[in-house]
C-alpha cells in the first residue's frame, strides 16, 4: 500500500516549521489550527505552577532513590497568593481565570495590549470585613 500525503495538519499557531512552498509545490495542503491547544496551554501552566507549589519534583525524585522526607515535601497552598501573568493574549486571560478559581489574585502585564485590566487582591479574603473581593484595586491601563 503506497500512502500519499495531502494535508499536513500542525495543532498550534503557526507553520514556520513546515516549507510551505515545497508542499505547495507536490499539491499538499498546509493547514493550522492557531486556537486549537488555547485551553490545553492553560491547564498545562496551572499544572505546573501546582507541580512547583507542592513540591512533586522532589516528591518524585526522592521516592525513586527511595526516600519519602515529607518535612520537606509539604509546600504551599496556591489560594491567597498573587499569581502574575506576563502576556495576556488567549492562553494568559484563560490562566488569569484559572488562578481566579483557585482563589488566586492575578497581575497581568502584556506590553502590547492596548487596554488591559489589572486586578490586584489587597485583603477581604472573607473574614471580618465583608467577601473575598472587599478590598481591591483596579487599575485600567490605556495606551
Amino acid at each position: 500500500m503506497e500512502y500519499v500525503v495531502r494535508v499536513v495538519a500542525r495543532a498550534g499557531v503557526g507553520v514556520d516549521n513546515i516549507d510551505v512552498d515545497a508542499a505547495t509545490q507536490h499539491g499538499v495542503i498546509v493547514v493550522n489550527s492557531p486556537s486549537g491547544n488555547i485551553l490545553a496551554a492553560a491547564e498545562h501552566t496551572i499544572a505546573l505552577l501546582m507541580s512547583v507549589a507542592r513540591n512533586v519534583g522532589r516528591a518524585d525524585a526522592g521516592v525513586k532513590e527511595g526516600r519519602w522526607e515529607r518535612s520537606k515535601l509539604v509546600g504551599v497552598e496556591v489560594g491567597r497568593k498573587v499569581l502574575g501573568v506576563v502576556g495576556f493574549g488567549k492562553v494568559g486571560v484563560r490562566v488569569a481565570r484559572m488562578g481566579k478559581g483557585l482563589g488566586m489574585g492575578v497581575v497581568v502585564f502584556d506590553p502590547y495590549a492596548r487596554y488591559v485590566f489589572i486586578v490586584f487582591v489587597l485583603g477581604g479574603w472573607g473574614g471580618e470585613g465583608g467577601g473575598l473581593l472587599s478590598n481591591y484595586l483596579l487599575l485600567l491601563l490605556l495606551e
